[in-house]
Parts: structure tokens; sequence; C-alpha cells
């Protein structure tokens, strides 16, 4: 009987001792026997032995993947093949049938930022039809109070008849290869729905309500504009700086931003201060047709009664909103008399840079 229970607790304690080992080498196995092109790049696997946050690889990424089968070209939104472009992404961009996309040339004009010389647009076509895209733009955030300056890479579109054929692969190794070149080792994304074979730094729910109307009578709301820019922008970093995950803008780049056509930034005055912000921005989408209303940002100081919130809700519904998505559930207090209409998942990872553990509160909103 002693010896029955001693020879069992051996077994448990080789099982404890293996049991890791057999993990580490399962997972490498796995991903190098399907997920490739993710084994051979600098990201954080889930079996990745660091245990402190910082750069992986500081040298080249791995050689852009080359197929003559089809070309690679940079683009501008004065390109010619722009139109293009925009049906690419709205008919294919999307990964569920209940939400589609709406982009065309004036909204790709404003992401793509031609007077921003650091930006990467990259298309792939095959016999001049254009069957892919990536884009990419310099950004600074605060990742864990340590500041990185990085490339946002947006827009990985493939046409869905073109899709397990190793495009995406191309595009995203020629862009991390063009952005070394440009000075970037550093990479930050984003992923809409499930989660890709290594370790994402944050993931976040997206809750998408419906708007309702609120009997507020007559009110005025004013907006970010050129005579309070600079004020606007103090507030905006005065909140900030005090976090330890977000992104920092420069002064253009926050008049960019955060002043368009499809991003709206209300602010609410008391004494000539700033005592409330609300930020919306039109992404384009519909879910199952009906208009989104995106807000990343909120930062309310005083808000009796959510009064300021409700006016907001009420512009939204005026301007032909039927829906409103709150990207930060640290603000789902002021979403609570809203009926939830869906949801989805954001995975954010980066490209050559290991976080030891995740960030589970971050103000990382990307436009």
């Amino acid at each position: 009987m002693k010896k029955t229970f001693l020879n069992l607790i051996i077994v448990i304690i080789i099982f404890i001792i293996l049991f890791p080992f057999g993990l580490y080498f399962g997972s490498k196995f796995y991903n190098k026997r399907y997920h490739t092109f993710w084994s051979k790049q600098p990201v954080s696997f889930f079996y990745t032995l660091k245990f402190s946050n910082g750069i992986i690889n500081s040298s080249r990424p791995p050689p852009p993947i080359k197929d003559d089968s089809y070309s690679l070209e940079y683009f501008s939104s004065e390109d010619n093949k722009i139109e293009e472009i925009v049906n690419l992404m709205n008919n294919n961009y999307s990964v569920s049938t209940n939400c589609t996309y709406h982009y065309d040339k004036e909204y790709l004009d404003w992401m793509v930022n031609n007077e921003n010389k650091e930006r990467i647009n990259l298309y792939l076509s095959e016999d001049n039809k254009i069957i892919g895209c990536i884009t990419a733009r310099p950004t600074t955030i605060i990742l864990k109070k340590e500041k990185l300056r990085c490339l946002y890479v947006d827009n990985l579109c493939v046409e869905k008849s073109y899709r397990s054929k190793g495009l995406a692969p191309i595009l995203i190794s020629h862009m991390s290869n063009y952005g070394f070149d440009k000075g970037y080792n550093l990479f930050i994304y984003q992923k809409e729905g499930y989660q890709l074979p290594y370790r994402s730094i944050s993931v976040s729910e997206n809750i998408i309500y419906q708007l309702q109307k609120y009997n507020l009578g007559k009110y005025e709301l004013s907006t970010l504009d050129d005579n309070n820019l600079k004020q606007v922008y103090d507030f905006y970093n005065n909140h900030y700086q005090s976090k330890d995950n977000y992104i920092e803008y420069s002064f253009t780049e926050f008049d960019h931003y955060f002043k368009n056509q499809w991003v709206t930034t209300y602010v609410e005055f008391k004494n000539n201060q700033i005592i409330n912000l609300i930020v919306t921005q039109d992404n384009k989408y519909k879910i199952n047709g009906q208009r989104v209303i995106e807000i990343p940002y909120m930062i309310i100081q005083s808000d009796p009664n959510n009064l300021f919130v409700k006016k907001i809700f009420n512009k939204c519904l005026e301007n032909g909103y039927s829906l409103v998505c709150n990207k930060n559930q640290d603000n789902k207090y002021y979403f609570s008399d809203l009926k939830k209409n869906n949801s989805f998942n954001t995975f954010i990872y980066m490209y050559n840079y290991h976080l030891v553990s995740p960030v589970n509160e971050h103000n990382l909103f990307f436009f």
C-alpha cells in the first residue's frame, strides 16, 4: 500500500515537472505547423520566455515575402487607383455578415493623410486588379508609463476570393521592412472578432447601444474649433498624462484627428474652463443597416444627471445615427439608460514588443 502511494506521488511530481515543458514545446510545434508565418516573426507568443517588458529583437525583421504573381505598390489618396481601393475595402473589410462598411474617397483621403510623409500605404495587385491593401502611420503611445514611438498598422484587407493564399503575410512582411527602413521597429495594430495565435497586449469589449431621444428642450453644444483648439488640446493632455496607457498626440496630429468631417469633439465650458469632453467618430459602418457612431473618448468632470451626455446622444440621433458604440467600458455608466444592441471584442497587438502581463485598463483608441 505504501509503495503504491509512493509511486503515485512520484508520478504526480514527474507530471508537474514535465507538464510545462510539454506545454512549451507543444505550443511551439503547433505554431510552426499551423501558423508558419507568425512563428517566424518577432511577436510575443504564449510560450515566450521573457520576464521583462521590452523590444524582442533590435535587428531587421525577417525578409519580405515575394511572389512574382503579384505586384506591390505605394499609394496615396491622389492615386488613380483610390476608387478601386475604396471598393475593395467596402466589399471585403468586414468579417461579419451583419456589418457593412461604407467608405468613400474623402474618408480614405483623411485616413491616409498625404501630408504625413512618414505614412506607408501599400496595395497588392494581380493583372492590374487590386486584391489587397495595408496602411500605417506613426504614433506615440504610453504603455505602462513608457513612451514608445511606433507605427500604427491599419486597413489590412484581402479580397475574399484570394484569402488563404498567403497574401496577408506578403503585405505584413513588406510593411515591417519598409517601416524598419524608416526607423521604426515597433508596430501596433488591432484585431476585431477573434484572437491571433500570439499574445495581445489588451482585449476590450465594444458595446453597441440603441440610441433613444431625451426630452431636453432647447440646448446648445460647443465643439472643437480653431479658436479653442489649444485649450482643448491642453485639457486632453492634462487628463491623460496621469494615466498609464494612452496615445500621445502632437498638436498637429490632434488637429487632424479630433477636428474633421467624421470626428466631432464636443466640449462643455464653465467660467471659460472646460469641464467635459466627448469625442464621436463616424467610422463608416452599419450594423444591420443602421448607422453607428463611436465614442472613443469621454472626459466627464461635472455632469449632473448626465445632461451633457444626453445632449450628445440626442445630437447623434439628429445627425442620422441609430446606434452608438462605447469603446471604453470605464464609461459604461453613461450608457446605462440605453438598450444593448450588439457587442464585439477588440484585441490590441504589438509586433516586436513583449509585455509580461496585458493591460486591463487603457485609453488606446485609434482613429
